[in-house]
């Protein structure tokens, strides 16, 4: 993307309890990860800003929205409430859990997936997550696997509906983009996403082929629409 926007700049950024990010203070929520990434954000230099994030990403940046002036990306995040079912983010935390550490290689990983029930794309992902013990040999987990259920109860309980639907000036753009076979949208967020779009405080695509994890799924398509004037 960089490489096609000579002019832009890109930050990756791990939220508290992802990749190299450990060992914060509690408590462990949406509102505390978009403190996090005011901070760092706060000590870099930056004219126009956009956020992205993905799935619990996605209510992060919506947090961050209230605190920073930015054009704000969200990627497959219902803006609201949920109550977690049989999903995959239920079969991805199963699937996580039962892993035997430490892993020999990260291509050890994918059988494991697969027998989980995890889609090929996500099993390829997972594979980004593991990283070098730090005792013996081998690989483990990057994320902090104790603060999950905390940080998942945030993300349920956690309604930013009020905040998109009252989008202010400081905000210039919302993006939703949904997977067109995600699993994550009830009938009442798409209503309200259909209420915001028409509201004009919501721009809404769907990337019809991909499901949940549309950075995998369809990364040309999103990248195109990332880049879209």
């Amino acid at each position: 993307m960089i490489e096609q926007r000579p002019t832009w700049s890109a930050l990756l950024v791990d939220l508290r309890n992802h990749g190299e990010s450990h060992g914060l203070a509690g408590p462990h929520t949406i509102e505390a990860c978009a403190r996090d990434v005011a901070e760092v954000l706060a000590t870099i230099p930056h004219h126009a800003l956009t956020l992205v994030g993905h799935s619990f990403g996605g209510k992060v940046v919506l947090e961050l929205a209230s605190h920073v002036s930015a054009e704000t990306w969200v990627l497959d995040s219902p803006p609201g409430p949920r109550v977690f079912g049989n999903h995959e983010i239920d079969r991805v935390l199963a699937a996580v859990y039962a892993v035997p550490l430490p892993l020999a290689t990260r291509q050890a990983l994918l059988p494991i997936l697969r027998a989980s029930g995890l889609s090929e794309p996500l099993a390829q992902w997972m594979t980004t997550n593991l990283r070098p013990a730090a005792e013996g040999s081998g690989l483990v987990w990057k994320m902090a696997l104790e603060t999950i259920p905390e940080m998942l109860e945030s993300f349920a309980a956690t309604d930013l509906w009020p905040f998109v639907m009252g989008r202010s000036s400081n905000v210039p753009r919302i993006v939703t983009v949904r997977g067109g076979k995600s699993d994550r949208w009830s009938e009442a967020e798409l209503k309200r996403i259909a209420e915001a779009v028409r509201a004009g405080v919501l721009d809404d695509h769907v990337l019809a082929e991909a499901g949940h994890w549309v950075h995998t799924d369809s990364p040309e398509e999103l990248m195109r629409l990332v880049l879209s004037p």
